[in-house]
C-alpha cells in the first residue's frame, strides 16, 4: 500500500496495510453506527429538541438586549410626545390600548410588536423595549418603516405602494388584486376651551376610501363614485350589495373585501364572455 505525502509516495508494509484497512472498517462501521443513533434520536425526541432550541433562541435574544441593548432599526425614532393629555377622546386609530402587530422594518420582520397609530400626527407609534425591563412610546421612523400588520389588516408606507401622490403616510390596504383599494382615517382635534368638555375633544374617526387603477387614484368614499369606476358592473354591484345587505358607507374591512372580489370576478366574466 501506498501513501503520499507532500508529494513523496512512502509504501507501506503488508502488515501495516492490513492493520490500517481493518482499523479504517471499524471506524466507518463506528461511524454508521453512531449516525444511526442520531437519527433515531432526532426522530424520536424532535419535538423535545425542538422545545428546547427555542428556549435557548429565547434565552440568546434576552442575553443580546441585556448587554448589547435593542435592535437600532427597530428602536430607531423619537420619543413620542403626547398633546392634549386631557382633552375628551384620543388621537389613536379605533383604540387608546396598545395593538399587538408585526413589523416590516428595512425589510427585516419584528413579530409580537405593541404599536398605536396617531392619526392626527399620521405617525406609528411602538411600545419600545430598550432593555432591562424599560419601554417607553417610540415614533417608529417612516423613512425605514415599510409597513406593519394589525387587525388583520396590512398598513403600508405609502411613498412604497404608487407612484401617485396619496394623502397621508400610511394607507390601509384593503385590496390587492388587479386593482388596490387603501383606506386612510383621520380625525381632528377641537380646542373647545370655553365650552364642555373644558379641555377640548377629538372627533370621531373619518374614514376615506381610494381606488388604485391601471396607475392612476380615485377617491371612492361614496357609493356613487365607487361605481363610477365599475361602470359595467354598476347594476350587478347594487344587486350584489342589497343581497349582502352590505351599506356601502359603513362597510367593514371584510364586507369592502367581499366586495372587491366580486367586482373583479364580475369584470373577469364579461371579458372571458367577449
Amino acid at each position: 500500500m501506498n501513501l503520499s505525502c507532500g508529494g513523496i509516495t512512502i509504501q507501506k508494509p503488508d502488515i501495516i496495510s492490513a492493520w490500517y484497512n481493518r482499523n479504517l472498517n471499524l471506524f466507518c462501521m463506528s461511524t454508521r453506527f453512531r449516525l444511526f443513533w442520531l437519527v433515531c434520536i432526532l426522530f424520536f425526541a424532535g419535538d423535545e429538541l425542538s422545545a428546547q432550541a427555542h428556549i435557548q433562541w429565547k434565552e440568546i435574544i434576552q442575553f443580546t438586549k441585556a448587554n448589547y441593548g435593542p435592535d437600532p432599526l427597530l428602536i430607531n425614532g423619537e420619543y413620542y410626545q403626547p398633546k392634549h393629555r386631557v382633552a375628551n377622546g384620543h388621537p389613536w386609530l379605533f383604540t387608546e390600548e396598545w395593538i399587538p402587530a408585526t413589523l416590516f422594518i428595512h425589510g427585516y420582520t419584528f413579530d409580537q410588536q405593541q404599536v398605536k397609530y396617531d392619526i392626527i400626527s399620521d405617525c406609528i407609534v411602538l411600545h419600545g423595549d430598550l432593555g432591562n425591563d424599560k419601554k417607553t412610546a417610540i415614533v417608529l421612523n417612516a423613512t425605514l418603516a415599510d409597513s406593519l400588520h394589525m387587525l388583520d389588516t396590512k398598513f403600508i408606507r405609502t411613498s412604497l405602494l404608487t407612484p401617485c401622490s396619496l394623502p397621508k403616510a400610511y394607507t390601509a390596504i384593503l385590496w390587492a388584486g388587479k386593482d388596490t383599494l387603501c383606506a386612510f382615517f383621520e380625525k381632528s382635534y377641537l380646542a373647545t376651551y370655553y365650552n364642555k368638555p373644558p379641555y377640548g375633544k377629538y372627533t370621531q374617526i373619518r374614514r376615506t376610501l381610494w381606488l388604485i387603477k391601471d396607475q392612476k387614484i380615485y377617491q371612492v368614499t361614496s357609493k356613487r363614485d365607487f361605481l363610477q369606476q365599475y361602470s359595467q358592473e354598476k347594476e350587478a354591484i347594487r344587486k350584489f350589495l342589497r343581497k349582502a345587505g352590505i351599506t356601502y358607507n359603513k362597510a367593514t374591512f371584510e364586507q369592502i373585501r367581499r366586495l372587491m372580489y366580486f367586482c373583479e370576478a364580475s369584470k373577469t366574466q364579461r371579458n372571458d364572455r367577449n
